[in-house]
């Protein structure tokens, strides 16, 4: 539990920190975060295992990471029946932007 949520994909072991709106707000809506960060987290240790040293940023954070978490996301909303509104919020997210939005001033 958060004051918001985010992945620490490099914390032992990588933990996903989720706020009290993400995981109260539908049993859906919780899986389909927890499949959203757990990619950042995928895509953090395949960089780590194939390459020695730090895992750059822009291997599992950014706009554009997030357009593939949240491709992944939709595709899992989808295969858990999500209800319609929730599907439609994620679409509305599905470019990324929202992680223009400082970590510390986030309310999810």
């Amino acid at each position: 539990e958060s004051e918001r949520s985010g992945m620490l994909a490099y914390n032992t072991p990588p933990t996903y920190e989720m706020s009290k709106v993400t995981a109260l707000y539908s049993v859906s809506w919780c899986a389909a975060t927890i499949a959203h960060d757990s990619f950042h987290s995928k895509l953090y240790h395949d960089y780590q295992k194939e390459h020695n040293g730090p895992v750059p940023p822009e291997i599992w954070t950014g706009i554009k990471i997030e357009q593939i978490c949240m491709k992944y996301q939709l595709k899992v909303m989808e295969q858990i029946e999500a209800p319609k509104a929730e599907i439609e919020h994620a679409e509305k997210r599905k470019d990324g932007r929202y992680s223009e939005v400082d970590y510390k001033n986030r309310n999810w």
